[in-house]
């Protein structure tokens, strides 16, 4: 039961730049409008992502909640937030390792180090 979208993200000030969270399959990242994609999040240690966020105000950061939020036997739990700062090329896990899923992440539109998630 592989290649479920669980969420995407896009970059307001230029569509043609896009990430998605695969439930199974890590983040990738488009910026010529899905002609071609690129795996971003492959050297993480979890490739189950429920879901993305992008910075409006600087689009080099990107936040991802790891684990899918719809639980099923093909994929794994996901072991917390993580958070890029330039485009989604270099990954550091910046907290909450014992989540199992957050399908859900919303960013602070005046703050863009701070993030909201939810496992609802």
């Amino acid at each position: 039961m592989g290649g479920r979208i669980a969420d995407f993200a896009v970059v307001e000030k230029d569509p043609y730049t896009i990430f998605v969270a695969v439930g199974t399959g890590g983040v990738l990242k488009t910026t010529n409008n899905g002609n071609t994609w690129q795996s971003v999040f492959d050297k993480q240690p979890v490739a189950s992502t429920g879901s993305v966020a992008v910075s409006q105000n600087n689009p080099k950061i990107v936040w991802v909640g790891t684990g899918e939020g719809n639980s099923r036997n093909s994929s794994s739990w996901g072991n917390g937030v993580y958070k890029s700062t330039d485009g989604g090329d270099t990954w550091t896990n910046v907290g909450l390792p014992e989540t199992h899923d957050i399908p859900k992440l919303v960013l602070d539109p005046k703050n863009d180090d701070v993030a909201y998630g939810s496992n609802r």
